[in-house]
C-alpha cells in the first residue's frame, strides 16, 4: 500500500469512526431528548441532501448549456451526488420521529384547527410518503443514469454518451425543480404546517446551489492540493469563485425576498412565524446568517488573489458551509426544540451527516476516476484561460 493509499484508509477509518460516534449519540439523545434527536437528524440529512442536489444540478446545467470550462472537475460534483440514496434511507428512519417533527400528523391537532382542516388533503402521511418516494426516484434515477453515461463515455469513447446525457439533464432539472419544490414544503416549510411562503422552495433552492458550489469548490481544491486532480488550473479555480459569489449573491436576494415578503405583500399573518427568528435565544442566528454567506464570503472575494488560492477558497467556502448550517438550524429547529439549544447531539448528528456524505464522496470518486478521459469538451477545459 502507497502513501497515499495508506492515507486514504486512514481518512476512511476516521469518517467511520465520527459516523458511528453520530449514530450512538442519536440512540442516547432519543432516549433522553428525542425531540433534539430527530430535529439535528431532519437539519444533518436535509444539509447533506442539499449538497448532493447542489453538485447534480451543476452537472446537469452545464451539460445543457454545452459549457465546458468545468469538464476538468466533473467528477467532483458527480461523486456528490452519492450520497441520494442513503438520504433516502434516513429521510425513511426521520419519518419514524413524525410526531416529534409534524404537527399534522396528530390528529387531534388537526380536527382542532380549521386551518389544519384545509390542508390535510395535502398534509397526510400517503400522499407525503408518495411525493417522497417520487423525488427521490427522480433524483437518483437521473444522477445515476448521468454519471453512468459519463464514466462509459471514459471506456468506449462514445460521443453518443455526451449527447445522451445532454437530453437527460434537461429532462431532470424539469422534473426537480417541481420534485424540490414539494420536497421544501413536505419536509422542512411543514414542520410550522400553518405557514405557507411560495417563494420559500426557491430559497431552498438558492441554499442548495450555494452549499454545493462552497462544498464543490472544498472537495476540488483539496484534491488539486494532494495531486489527484492535476488538470485544474487556477483559471478553474478563478471561475469558481466567481460561480460562489454569484450563488451567494443570488442566495443573500431570495433571503431578503422571503423576510421582506410579509411587509410588501401586506401579510401580517405571516410576520408571527418571524418573531421566533429574531426575539429570545434565536436571535443572534438572524444576522448571523446573512453575515455568514453573503458578507463575508463578498468580503474575502474582494481580493483577485484569494480567487486563485486553493487555501484561500477553501477558507472562503469553509465560512460559507458554516452558514449553510446555520440558516438550515433556523428553518428547521427552532420549529422542534424551544428554547435555543446547542450541544452534543446538534453537532455530533450533524457532523456524522457529513461524515457520510464525505465516505460516499470518497468511494464515488476513486471509482469514476479523476478526470472525463474522452469527453469531447475535455480540451477546451484543459485549456481554459481567464485574464
Amino acid at each position: 500500500m502507497n502513501h497515499t493509499e495508506d492515507q486514504c484508509a486512514q481518512h476512511r477509518k476516521a469518517l467511520t469512526a465520527v459516523a458511528v460516534v453520530g449514530l450512538i449519540t442519536f440512540l442516547a439523545t432519543l432516549l433522553l431528548a428525542p425531540d433534539r434527536a430527530w430535529g439535528s437528524l431532519l437539519l444533518g440529512n436535509f444539509f447533506a441532501l442539499t449538497l448532493a442536489l447542489g453538485g447534480g444540478a451543476f452537472v446537469a446545467m452545464n451539460y445543457v448549456f454545452r459549457s465546458g470550462w468545468a469538464v476538468a472537475f466533473r467528477r467532483v460534483p458527480e461523486a456528490m451526488t452519492a450520497y441520494l440514496p442513503f438520504g433516502a434511507l434516513l429521510m425513511l428512519v426521520t419519518l419514524l420521529g413524525k410526531s416529534q417533527l409534524y404537527p399534522w400528523t396528530h390528529l387531534d391537532v388537526v380536527l382542532a384547527d380549521p386551518h389544519m382542516q384545509h390542508k390535510a388533503p395535502y398534509l397526510n402521511l400517503p400522499f407525503f410518503f408518495v411525493r417522497m418516494v417520487i423525488a427521490f426516484a427522480v433524483w437518483i434515477g437521473f444522477t445515476q443514469a448521468i454519471c453512468r453515461h459519463s464514466q462509459q463515455q471514459d471506456k468506449d469513447g462514445d460521443l453518443d454518451h455526451t449527447r445522451r446525457n445532454q437530453v437527460l439533464s434537461a429532462v431532470f432539472l424539469i422534473l426537480f425543480a417541481i420534485t424540490f419544490i414539494f420536497a421544501s414544503f413536505d419536509w422542512v416549510m411543514s414542520l410550522q404546517p400553518k405557514w405557507f411562503s411560495t417563494i420559500f422552495p426557491g430559497y431552498m433552492f438558492a441554499g442548495s446551489l450555494l452549499g454545493g458550489t462552497a462544498v464543490m469548490i472544498i472537495l476540488t481544491s483539496q484534491l488539486k492540493q494532494r495531486g489527484l486532480l492535476t488538470s485544474v488550473t487556477d483559471h478553474h479555480l478563478y471561475e469558481m469563485s466567481r460561480l460562489l459569489a454569484g450563488v451567494s449573491t443570488f442566495w443573500a436576494y431570495m433571503w431578503f425576498c422571503q423576510y421582506i415578503l410579509t411587509y410588501y405583500t401586506n401579510i401580517p399573518e405571516e410576520a408571527v412565524f418571524f418573531t421566533h427568528w429574531r426575539t429570545g435565544s434565536f436571535a443572534l442566528l438572524f444576522p448571523l446568517n446573512l453575515v455568514l454567506n453573503w458578507v463575508i464570503p463578498m468580503l474575502m472575494l474582494v481580493s483577485v488573489r484569494s480567487r486563485r488560492d486553493p487555501q484561500a477558497l477553501t477558507k472562503i467556502s469553509a465560512v460559507v458551509v458554516v452558514g449553510r448550517w446555520v440558516d438550515l438550524y433556523q428553518n428547521i429547529i427552532p420549529a422542534v426544540v424551544k428554547p435555543l439549544r446547542l450541544g452534543l447531539p446538534e453537532v455530533v448528528i450533524f457532523v456524522a451527516c457529513l461524515a457520510l456524505f464525505a465516505l460516499t464522496f470518497n468511494h464515488a470518486f476513486r471509482k469514476a476516476g479523476p478526470t472525463p478521459t474522452h469527453d469531447p469538451y475535455l480540451t477546451e477545459s484543459l485549456h481554459m484561460h481567464v485574464s
